[in-house]
């Protein structure tokens, strides 16, 4: 099923941005300890790595976001123009 889905998939023009990160491997111990300063850490690295060339996107965590991360990550979507993490 997996292999079908890719495989009509693979027409489609869209493209993904992805971070994996080994939980394991944080030396950070804020990080290690707070599931919610880790996702916006993370949500953070990918706005900032990505700067510009993100339009139109989709957020997706895999596991336990914390509540108030939409309301972060309309924060920092929000900053003043020069600043902009994300394309408008």
């Amino acid at each position: 099923m997996r292999r079908e889905f890719l495989c009509r998939m693979i027409d489609c023009a869209f493209y993904t941005r992805a971070i994996v990160v080994d939980k394991p491997f944080i030396e950070d111990p804020l990080l290690r300890k707070s599931p919610s300063r880790f996702f916006k850490h993370i949500a953070k690295l990918l706005l900032e790595q990505h700067r510009g060339a993100i339009k139109e996107a989709k957020v997706i965590f895999d596991g336990k976001a914390v509540k108030d991360l939409p309301v972060f990550l309309r924060h920092e979507l929000n900053l003043d123009e020069n600043n902009r993490l994300i394309g408008a």
